[in-house]
């Protein structure tokens, strides 16, 4: 756990598709937190390190809880085996204050995602998220995607529960439920503070 938390100018980190830091295809805790804070400017081979760009490899099927947490993020790439995102893997904030200055203007939750985290993409500015379709069910926790910038948001069919600030004060505009929404409970202040406007359905098991 925390094998690389805390080395302020990391730049660039490249994962190979296979798990190397813990058994099984977890990714470990805290692997990266806190990392690459103080990094800047171009490599030697035109990369703009400025921020790490994260990449999770073919093979990997479990982002362990706070492995890039306040790490100094410039965009996400889950790959299609992706199952798990546990508690505050990507977040931005610590408790109420943001200390991160991490980013990811695009977002794909891919299909085969079961569960995201507490916590896990808050404060990254995000500004489009897409939540692939699909057939696995996908919950989302308390607080998972609060603040950030997302305009339009769809839900689909495979989200069966949504926690608690899940989505609060994220400058959402349009909110669209897909058909066959299976949620029976939209919980406090899931989508509260936001900018809706328009036209909002409720999904009829609520």
């Amino acid at each position: 756990d925390y094998a690389f938390a805390n080395n302020k100018k990391l730049g660039k980190v490249s994962l190979p598709n296979a798990n190397i830091y813990s058994s099984g295809t977890t990714l470990s805790v805290g692997l990266f937190k806190e990392s690459g804070t103080d990094a800047s400017g171009i490599d030697a081979s035109g990369t703009d390190v400025s921020g790490i760009a994260v990449n999770i490899p073919n093979g990997m099927t479990d982002i362990g809880e706070e492995m890039f947490y306040l790490a100094k993020i410039n965009g996400i790439t889950l790959n299609d085996g992706v199952k798990t995102i546990k508690d505050r893997a990507f977040s931005q904030y610590n408790n109420t204050n943001k200390e991160g200055t991490g980013e990811a203007d695009n977002v794909t939750i891919t299909a085969n995602v079961e569960s995201i985290g507490a916590d896990s993409f808050r404060g990254l500015n995000i500004t489009t998220l897409t939540i692939n379709d699909g057939n696995v069910p996908l919950s989302i926790e308390r607080a998972a995607f609060k603040q950030n910038a997302i305009e339009y948001l769809k839900i689909p069919s495979r989200v069966n529960s949504i926690g608690a600030n899940a989505f609060e004060d994220s400058k959402i505009q349009t909110l669209t439920f897909e058909d066959g929404s299976p949620l029976n409970n939209i919980p406090s202040f899931a989508f509260a503070y936001n900018q809706l406007a328009g036209t909002l359905i409720i999904p009829s098991e609520v």
